[in-house]
């Protein structure tokens, strides 16, 4: 609930967050080093070596795709192939990004997941809520 993915797998800060949190999201953000792009180019910035957003980005990448070609072709069998793919991809916080809208295949993903936590979703299954005793 505290970090929003968009497009190429950046993340931001959630604009639903109180201030306490927001200030707490940030620092993590920093902290983690999760707002670091490197670039493609190594000439560019050669001593960025965190290739972790190349990763995410595609991630994010795979995930559109799947999305697009769920949108052309609604079987069980496209959305098991999802479900493959994006266990197999990792980033399971960029499909439940990218399947926002389509709450059968977000539960398809909690379920996928191992050790996700089913109390972390509302009584659907499908959307965050805040944990119990938790700080977010």
């Amino acid at each position: 609930r505290a970090f929003n993915y968009i497009s190429g797998g950046i993340i931001i800060t959630s604009p639903n967050l109180a201030e306490e949190a927001l200030e707490r999201a940030k620092n993590t953000i920093t902290l983690t080093g999760l707002d670091r792009v490197p670039s493609d180019n190594p000439a560019v910035n050669p001593e960025m070596k965190d290739t972790r957003w190349r990763a995410r980005r595609t991630a994010f990448q795979r995930a559109e795709r799947a999305y697009d070609n769920l949108r052309d072709d609604d079987r069980e069998s496209m959305r098991s192939q999802i479900i493959d793919t994006a266990v197999s991809t990792g980033f399971f916080s960029i499909w439940m990004t990218v399947f926002r809208e389509d709450s059968e295949m977000l539960k398809r993903l909690i379920e996928a997941f191992p050790s996700t936590s089913k109390e972390c979703f509302d009584s659907e299954g499908a959307f965050p809520i805040k944990r119990k005793d938790g700080n977010l």
